[in-house]
């Protein structure tokens, strides 16, 4: 119960006035030559910016990896937005600069696994826990986030670079109308050209296709979609989420497409998600077994409504989660500023792109 009041004070906690609102410093993924490095450009060597909080009391840390079809990376929006935010409510946030096309596969995946492993190495110099470090990623960046989900390792532990002993396992992962699936008729076509070539090796595409790869051990995840997105089709989305639920029974909590008109309906609505809350916690403490778990949050109509809720969904699903208690109170930008919003086609995708 104290670990729930915990969840729910910092929820609502108002923004930490002494967050960084610029990077207060860029990491070198690779802090010698760049595996594979086409040329010496800025482009040529994948970064980290450093947003910290004021404070962190949950020891927490979210590596936000932006999206752009693996042809560019959408670093103001989907990245430096994020990442202030979660700063500014004391979280630290570390966002990606991850090498694009002309680079293909391994380069893009392969500086999100070592950005992992980077910040894990670092845990103590930025003030957050190792096991208490997940991912945040947008379209293809939710690519590359599902792939650290799935196809992680615990390190080698016989490289003499010591950054390699850690896991690139993120402890949670949040997936914003992400890319999953490398295949034609599910993926998005220009991230797979752009990732894969123009012929892909069907070795690849069934490889990088997350939704196959889903285990037990995957971490507890946050998906997020909305139908009528027409960029990533949500078919992504929800083959993830049952592929979470074959795995480990995972838990789907839908919101309602319209908002709550009267404080009564919005109590109603959160009785019911502390009830989720109750049931993952009852699940996690009686099985040894480790699970993997997804709330799907999926808005339906043209006129979707974005509530407030929604924030409530992310805080009860990461306390509940266990192993992540501390990181309990993520939702997307738009949807805090917003509050109770109604928004038009393509709704989640649209407020980012806008810079709302």
């Amino acid at each position: 119960m104290r670990r729930l009041a915990l969840t729910l004070l910092l929820a609502c906690a108002p923004a930490l006035l002494n967050a960084q609102t610029a990077p207060g410093e860029t990491l070198n993924v690779y802090p010698g030559t760049v595996p594979g490095a086409l040329g010496h450009a800025a482009a040529d060597r994948p970064t980290i910016d450093i947003y910290l909080p004021a404070a962190n009391p949950t020891h927490s840390a979210v590596l936000v990896i932006p999206g752009g079809s693996y042809h560019e990376v959408v670093a103001d929006r989907e990245g430096a937005g994020p990442a202030q935010w979660l700063a500014q409510r004391g979280v630290a946030a570390f966002v990606l600069h991850y090498r694009v096309a002309p680079y293909r596969y391994p380069a893009p995946i392969a500086d999100a696994e070592r950005a992992m492993r980077l910040l894990r190495n670092r845990a103590a110099d930025f003030g957050f826990a190792p096991d208490h470090l997940g991912a945040w990623g947008f379209s293809a960046g939710g690519h590359a986030a599902s792939i650290l989900a799935t196809l992680f390792d615990n390190g080698v532990p016989a490289s003499p670079d010591a950054i390699e002993h850690m896991s690139d396992r993120p402890d949670f992962v949040i997936l914003a109308y992400p890319v999953i699936s490398m295949k034609p008729e599910i993926g998005h076509a220009g991230s797979r050209q752009n990732l894969l070539g123009p012929l892909p090796d069907l070795a690849l595409v069934a490889l990088l296709s997350a939704e196959d790869h889903v285990t037990p051990m995957s971490p507890p995840a946050f998906v997020f979609t909305t139908n009528d997105d027409d960029v990533v089709p949500s078919k992504n989305s929800m083959l993830y989420v049952a592929a979470c639920q074959s795995a480990g029974g995972a838990t789907i909590v839908s919101l309602p497409v319209r908002p709550a008109r009267s404080a009564a309906k919005l109590a109603s609505a959160r009785g019911t998600l502390f009830a989720s809350s109750r049931t993952l916690r009852a699940r996690r403490s009686s099985s040894a077994k480790p699970r993997t778990r997804s709330i799907a949050a999926c808005i339906s109509s043209r006129r979707s409504s974005l509530i407030s809720g929604l924030n409530f969904v992310l805080g009860l699903f990461f306390c509940a989660a266990g192993g992540t208690a501390a990181v309990c109170r993520f939702v997307m930008p738009c949807i805090l500023r917003c509050r109770i919003s109604v928004c038009g086609s393509r709704s989640c995708r649209w407020l980012f792109e806008m810079g709302i």
